[in-house]
């Protein structure tokens, strides 16, 4: 019996409109079914594994090859660390993706086989038909997709600093997610060396070990599930937790991340290594002073910090434009001696 009840709601009928002004502010995650129910390639996969696997292909025209990797039958498709936490429990290889369709055709559903799984295939640069051919209305185009190709996969629970659409295809999904606020509980791994680049939990929901990891269980409690079929997609806002159970032999799915700032987006993870560095292991006081200053400065009402100065003299402290971001990126590289 699953220790998550809690159903993730589901709502038709989104249009660009509805997506701005009610899904997006509301802040929480929603399956939106039947988004892409009309896509060529939806169409396709309704007709069977074989003829998406062919709509595909036919378009993967430009002859470059896709990072895939490979993990053992043995791991039952979750890809995560080895036991040492030295490195990863999976291996990497290259191919063209039409030979990956070609090999998900014919092994994707056999239990004593390897799980391929390729990530992340910018389709803008690789398969710019197949963009043009399947749009997404809800978001810019600018923002770019990117195509998932596995067989039966488990992506660990992790959080990107980013929202995320994601349409699934071909195959079946069941998405379970977490709310930001729930990191604790979720006992993340080291941000700076995880599968994929994206920190990761190191507690697994399939097999939960509540003696090892015993917040987990307290997580579990606002987890909420929702299963996608070919046609359905899911909206994860900004840093929510989510874990992705690909079900069926052959799926392929396609997302669309952004962020609040697109024309010149600076990764927050940066900033939490440069406080490591810098602040974490200060003596206490000094620590404490520091806090202080990085709410006043960052996590208050930056007007309300510098309403004393005049706005021509704010410097930092000023409003965002691109002259205050090259000096900010300035004194960072001097200050930080990097």
């Amino acid at each position: 019996m699953s220790l998550i009840t809690q159903q993730l709601p589901v709502i038709e009928g989104i249009d660009r409109a509805r997506f701005e002004n009610e899904i997006f502010p509301g802040g929480k995650p929603v399956i939106m079914k039947g988004l892409v129910a009309e896509w060529p390639a939806v169409k396709a996969a309704q007709t069977s594994n074989r003829a998406v696997a062919e709509y595909i292909s036919a378009m993967d025209t430009t002859g470059q090859m896709v990072n895939i990797s490979v993990l053992s039958a043995t791991k039952q498709g979750r890809f995560f660390y080895n036991d040492e936490l030295s490195g990863y429990n999976f291996m990497g290889d290259r191919n063209r993706i039409s030979n990956l369709l070609g090999w998900l055709l014919e092994n994707g559903e056999r239990e004593d086989m390897v799980t391929l799984y390729a990530q992340a295939i910018p389709l803008t640069s690789l398969m710019p038909a197949f963009d043009r051919a399947n749009p997404m209305d809800l978001v810019s185009p600018t923002f770019g997709a990117k195509m998932w190709v596995g067989n039966k996969v488990r992506t660990q629970t992790h959080f990107d600093p980013s929202h995320n659409i994601a349409c699934l295809v071909a195959g079946k999904r069941r998405f379970t997610l977490f709310p930001p606020e729930q990191i604790d509980n979720l006992y993340p791994g080291p941000f700076d060396f995880a599968p994929g680049n994206i920190p990761v939990s190191m507690a697994a929901i399939e097999e939960p070990d509540f003696e090892r990891y015993p917040l987990l269980e307290e997580a579990l409690k606002h987890a909420q599930y929702g299963d996608l079929e070919p046609g359905d997609a899911i909206f994860i806002p900004y840093a929510w937790w989510h874990h992705v159970q690909s079900q069926t032999g052959f799926n392929v799915l396609v997302n669309y991340w952004w962020n609040s700032n697109m024309t010149d987006w600076v990764s927050p993870v940066g900033a939490l290594y440069a406080a490591i560095l810098a602040v974490r292991d200060l003596p206490s006081a000094e620590k404490q002073f520091w806090q202080k200053v990085m709410q006043r400065y960052v996590f208050d009402d930056p007007e309300a910090a510098a309403a004393h100065l005049p706005e021509s003299g704010r410097y930092a402290f000023g409003k965002m434009t691109k002259a205050l971001r090259e000096r900010l990126r300035g004194l960072i590289k001097t200050t930080l001696r990097l």
